[in-house]
């Protein structure tokens, strides 16, 4: 049985790519952790420059209850970048990360994508897993910084994940960075009270069942609920605490 909640860092910027303070929003999001009154109950993971087999191995070996991919994303495709283990850009499209994630989700009830138009991913992971959070469209690197360690601080005070998305979105605005209408959280198809991470540590959370195949026999995708930055203040969530 699991005794501390497991969030999986990855982190990505190969040298033919744009220059990101990686190790930067890892620091202040390990600080956040730290600073928490169940600082206890977390266990932050870091892989950096993180290539395809590094992806698989931390995923196998660690089994995390969070996944976060800090790095670029793709305009195109709504995919992630990774290194190629030489400093060049290896790009893992859209399709590939979800089945990846599909097989290995043992232990995963969110995902977070800190790259830019990681949105396109969105839908798919919103039948994969209880909460997604991702990019949609370019953020810079002080807002993605300052929304990560603000997400983890609240989380590591016990509060639920759409709590935890509504002050970071608030401390963009608070804070005069540009983009805080960027991040978006999906909920998956079910979920109508919210848990803190500490209830998945508890297993005090149900589940909800994966949505039934179409007729074609292909799972389908449902959206679930969908949460903007810009939508916080307005949200209407019955929250189980």
């Amino acid at each position: 049985m699991d005794d501390k909640i497991k969030i999986l860092f990855l982190a990505s910027n190969p040298t033919a790519s744009g220059r990101l303070r990686l190790d930067e929003e890892y620091a202040q999001v390990k600080e956040a952790l730290h600073h928490g009154e169940n600082r206890d109950s977390f266990e932050l993971i870091a892989e950096f420059a993180t290539t395809s087999r590094r992806l698989f191995d931390a995923l196998l070996r660690h089994k995390p209850h969070i996944v976060h991919f800090s790095g670029h994303g793709d305009q195109k495709g709504g995919g992630i970048v990774l290194d190629d283990g030489f400093g060049n850009v290896k790009l893992i499209d859209k399709k590939d990360l979800t089945e990846l994630l599909d097989v290995l989700k043992d232990n995963i009830f969110a995902v977070f994508l800190n790259s830019c138009y990681s949105a396109d991913q969105a839908d798919a992971l919103a039948d994969l897993v209880d909460y997604s959070i991702v990019i949609n469209n370019p953020i810079g690197d002080n807002a993605a910084i300052n929304f990560a360690a603000t997400f983890y601080q609240a989380l590591s005070f016990d509060r639920t994940i759409v709590e935890a998305f509504k002050l970071a979105a608030i401390s963009l605005n608070m804070n005069g960075l540009t983009g805080s209408t960027v991040p978006e959280l999906r909920l998956r198809q079910g979920i109508e009270k919210p848990a803190s991470v500490c209830a998945y540590l508890k297993h005090e959370v149900k589940r909800p069942e994966p949505a039934p195949s179409d007729r074609a026999g292909e799972p389908s995708i449902n959206k679930g609920t969908i949460i903007t930055a810009g939508t916080v203040t307005t949200l209407n969530i019955t929250n189980n605490q």
